[in-house]
């Protein structure tokens, strides 16, 4: 068995011949070739179609597609909204540039219009240009990288949007590329890195661009060297030595391992995750005089078979002039399994591979086949693998998990399934001809007639090509033209077709299209009910018959008006309005429901719609001065703070009550709730701080509200300070002495060493003796830090040491303060000079004592008396003052009189006061007379007894 080339013939418009370079499969499965016609233009393409059997080997051409400037040798793509981008060349018509070199300018062409439009490029990236290399991300941008330096750029096409790349996202950054950009071959990865193939750096290296960073790094390893630096001819004299820095293609395989294609004639493997590898050498030079022992490779195209084999393509190495390149073209195919890399056989070489390996182009064909061209000949040649070739392994394949059973000419359809993109970008070359087709070709083949249609896909969900579980979308366009009836249909990615589902194509169907004002997002609402508009559409040939519009499931506070009455009738072209009402009840509580329309449409009859709302309500935030502590306050005295009620939500907060856990913390007194505060309005709210008593206080004060959040708190606290009582007295309470009857006063000070004012209810005394002032009334305030002075007095009534407590009662904490207390009341102290002896005293004769009674003491003496104990016939007191009070320090005389008698007697002086030590003293008082001869004197008795006798008798009778 054996490969097959089919040669096709090239289509002739006007003079120019035909010389294909750069191929590019659009999503229809037609083919956009350029023509780099040399001499020529170098602006016209023209698009390729297979034959209705899906045949290209009979397809037919289109007339000459113009681009707005020649170019040839460009950065080119397919884009995720299935339009084709190029960008720079390295020659053309560019009159920007000396001599129609590098072109920084790119067009874009549309597959609709068939028309190419200028591509707006900001002149900031000018540095973009000639034969840029270049590989669409996985996220639809274009990664482009600079002629003669390490600078890359993106391009987003989605926003026609410029960055510069690899500065790790900081702009002004410098780059993180290593080596130029200029002759490097760029490849996808499955992880959505890009692996960038290095000239510039020797020894040779590569590097990898993380989108994900914008970063690029240094692979740890690097593949053996791939480049052609240079070759030399030693044939001639002198020897020719030219720079060649050319590198062949790198093509992803299945399993994800890089198959590089080297220059040199040497090949490398790149394993993510382990390294770079050697790969097989090509085969050995087989011209006469070879100028490098192993077939080279100056540019070239490389293609994965459905198979898993790369078909590539190598020539010996050749002078021309002052330049080396590969020649003629060889087909070679690389096979990973057995890891051989063989020439086919000279028969299955192809006849249009005569020339430069440069100038062919390999492209893969949604069939599986391989379109071969060389520019330099006017010939374009299918290649058919081998059928004895291993058919595609099924984790290969794509994999449809969504489709539209019946569709209707004209209309499009979106699809979906796993590794739709395939697992590789296919198609690769040195650095310049990009002609990736990781993409879905939708083939669909009439059940009957096998009449097959490529129906054009775009809209892609991803241009990666990642393995796995995933699940893309992208949409496909029925043609408005195809034979209708039943189809099968296939999704094919890289030539790989997934397995058929069956389909049915309509010539004409109502279609239902719906549009929702706002989406039936009613958001959030304040105010019930809110309406929105339901408009449905037939786009069809033929009237839909809208049966029911009604809530499927859901929350019940959505539902459809009964106004049109269903089943209603929809002329194609025209709609009809449906109103949907949202009614909710409660707040904060996001709704939904789904609302189905079910009708006719064979493609939609049940088109489920999701209607969502909630009832708004006001969000309350709330803000209060110093975290809620009020600091110290007096009993007695308040102080307030704002609190401030603050309304974040959509719609009107009320406010139904305001309450405090404590008597302390007194809100408001609102006359009427609620309280309303408008959205993104605040309110404040006076919180007064009134202890009741002293020492800290906390309470929570509760705000309720229609917040679905519930109520909300707030703490408060604050310190009601008390009063601090403090006493101040001289000589610490003691008053010294003070007589009876007298009194003495001090003063007792009272302060207020506390914060807030003290309350005195009292000042008691527990003696009579000790007297607090008399105070009208009751209580006394003092101040914080003031003082009060309180007399006191002490009064003595009796003498001796007094002692009492003074006891002050105020609103101190601490309870009543106690005052110790003192004093002395002192007596007269009796003293008593003179003498009561009176001697001798002749009978008859008188004599005088004065006697002084004196006060020794500190106060005054009482003296009550002083007489004889006894009546006395011998003995009186003249002259006595007393009673009498002795001042201290004074005396008072007594003159006693004693007449000489001859009877004898005793007499004793008795003096009585308040002397508490000596209150009776008693004076012996002493005289004798000598009556010698008396009865001599007198017959009976003596005259002078007789006068005593009569004294006596005067004496009784003065007292009675």
């Amino acid at each position: 068995m054996a490969v097959k080339w089919t040669y096709l013939t090239p289509p002739k418009f006007g003079a120019n011949t035909f010389n294909p370079d750069t191929m590019i499969l659009l999503t229809d499965g037609s083919v956009l070739i350029h023509n780099a016609e040399n001499p020529g233009p170098r602006n016209e393409w023209y698009r390729f179609t297979p034959d209705a059997q899906g045949k290209y080997e009979s397809g037919t051409w289109s007339a000459v597609i113009h681009m707005a400037n020649a170019r040839q040798f460009f950065s080119s793509g397919v884009l995720s909204d299935g339009r084709v981008y190029v960008i720079g060349g390295e020659t053309s018509d560019d009159m920007a540039v000396p001599f129609g070199g590098d072109s920084p300018l790119g067009e874009i062409f549309d597959p609709l219009t068939n028309k190419w439009s200028p591509m707006n490029k900001p002149s900031a990236f000018s540095w973009v240009s000639g034969d840029a290399t270049g590989c669409i991300l996985a996220d639809g941008r274009v990664l482009l990288g600079s002629l003669n330096s390490g600078r890359t750029a993106l391009w987003d096409p989605a926003t026609d949007s410029w960055v510069e790349a690899g500065l790790g996202f900081s702009p002004g950054a410098p780059s993180s590329k290593s080596g130029s950009c200029n002759e490097e071959t760029w490849a996808l990865l499955h992880d959505g890195t890009v692996m960038a193939i290095d000239i510039s750096n020797n020894p040779q290296t590569t590097e990898i661009y993380n989108p994900a960073t914008d970063l690029w790094t240094l692979t740890p390893s690097h593949p053996p060297n791939l480049a052609l630096l240079s070759v030399t001819d030693n044939s001639v004299s002198p020897a020719i030595t030219a720079t060649v820095n050319e590198v062949g293609p790198a093509v992803l395989l299945h399993d994800g391992r890089l198959f590089a294609i080297g220059g040199s004639g040497h090949t490398g493997i790149y394993t993510p995750g382990v390294g770079w590898s050697a790969g097989p050498d090509f085969p050995a030079d087989s011209s006469a005089s070879p100028l490098a022992p192993l077939m080279t490779v100056n540019d070239a195209p490389g293609c994965l078979l459905p198979s898993g084999k790369v078909l590539c393509v190598a020539g010996n190495t050749r002078r021309e002039a002052l330049s080396f390149w590969s020649n003629p073209t060889t087909v070679l195919e690389y096979d990973p399994v057995t890891n051989l890399l063989k020439k086919l056989p000279a028969a299955q070489q192809p006849a249009n591979g005569t020339d430069d390996t440069w100038t062919a182009r390999m492209l893969l064909l949604p069939t599986g086949q391989v379109l071969f061209g060389s520019m330099s000949i006017n010939s374009l040649a299918i290649f058919t693998p081998d059928p004895g070739d291993p058919a595609p392994k099924a984790a290969w394949k794509p994999v449809i998990t969504g489709f539209t059973p019946v569709m209707a000419l004209g209309h499009h359809y979106t699809f979906a399934g796993r590794q739709i993109n395939g697992l590789s970008q296919a198609c690769s070359y040195g650095d310049d001809a990009q002609m990736a087709t990781n993409y879905p070709i939708v083939k669909l083949a009439h059940a009957g007639s096998g009449t097959v249609v490529y129906a054009r896909t775009h809209s892609f969900s991803t241009m990666g090509i990642a393995p796995g579980p995933a699940i893309h979308t992208a949409i496909m366009n029925i043609p408005p033209t195809m034979p209708t009836g039943a189809y099968h249909m296939t999704v094919i990615a890289n030539g790989i077709p997934s397995a058929a589902v069956t389909v049915t194509i309509l010539a004409a169907a109502p279609a239902i299209v719906v549009n929702l004002e706002d989406g039936l997002e009613f958001g959030t609402i304040c105010q019930r009910p809110k309406y929105l508009e339901l408009t449905v559409f037939n786009v069809g040939g033929v009237d839909l018959i809208v049966n029911s519009v009604q809530r499927l499931n859901g929350s019940n506070t959505f539902h459809v008006l009964p106004n049109p009455i269903t089943p209603v009738t929809i002329a194609p072209g025209d709609e009809v309005d449906f109103t949907i009402a949202f009614v909710p009840t409660t707040r904060g509580a996001p709704e939904s429901a789904t609302i189905r329309i079910a009708s006719n449409d064979p493609v939609r009859p049940n088109v489920d719609l999701t209607a969502t709302g909630m009832l708004g309500s006001g969000r309350l935030e709330i803000a209060i001065a110093g975290h809620g502590s009020f600091g110290d306050v007096c009993v007695g005295s308040f102080r307030e703070e704002e609190m401030i009620l603050n309304n974040n939500g959509p719609c009107p907060l009320s406010i139904r009550n305001i309450v405090s856990s404590s008597a302390d913390f007194i809100p408001p007194t609102v006359l009427t709730y609620p309280l309303i505060v408008g959205a993104g309005d605040s309110i404040e709210i006076p919180i007064r701080f009134k202890p009741t008593a002293f020492g800290s206080k906390s309470a929570t004060i509760t705000i309720s509200s229609d917040d679905p959040a519930g109520d909300r708190t707030v703490a408060v606290s604050g310190v009601a300070r008390a009063p601090k009582l403090a006493w101040m007295m001289a000589d610490s309470g003691s008053f010294g002495d003070a007589c009876v009857g007298s009194f003495k006063d001090e003063v007792l000070t009272l302060c207020n060493s506390g914060r807030c004012t003290l309350t005195v209810a009292s000042i008691t005394s527990t003696s009579g003796e000790f007297i607090v002032p008399n105070v009208v009334s009751y209580p006394l305030t003092i101040e914080a830090g003031g003082s009060l002075e309180a007399p006191v007095r002490f009064q003595p009534a009796s003498f001796g040491p007094k002692s009492a407590t003074l006891t002050v009662v105020s609103d101190d904490p601490g309870g009543p303060a106690t005052v110790m207390v003192s004093g002395n009341a002192p007596s007269g102290t009796l003293a008593v000079t003179g003498s009561t002896w009176f001697g001798e005293v002749p009978c008859g004769r008188e004599r005088e004592k004065t006697v002084s009674i004196c006060n020794a003491g500190k106060c005054d003496l009482h003296v009550t008396s002083v007489a004889f104990k006894r009546k006395r016939k011998h003995f009186r007191l003249i002259n006595n003052p007393f009673p009498a009070t002795v001042r201290p320090g004074s005396c008072l005389g007594v003159v006693i009189q004693y007449r000489g008698s001859c009877d004898p007697e005793c007499c004793e002086l008795v003096i009585a006061s308040d002397d508490p030590k000596t209150p009776v003293k008693t004076l012996d008082v002493v005289a004798y007379t000598r009556c010698k001869g008396c009865d001599k004197c007198c017959e009976k008795r003596d005259k002078c007894c007789d006068e005593d006798r009569d004294r006596e008798r005067e004496e009784d009778e003065e007292e009675r």
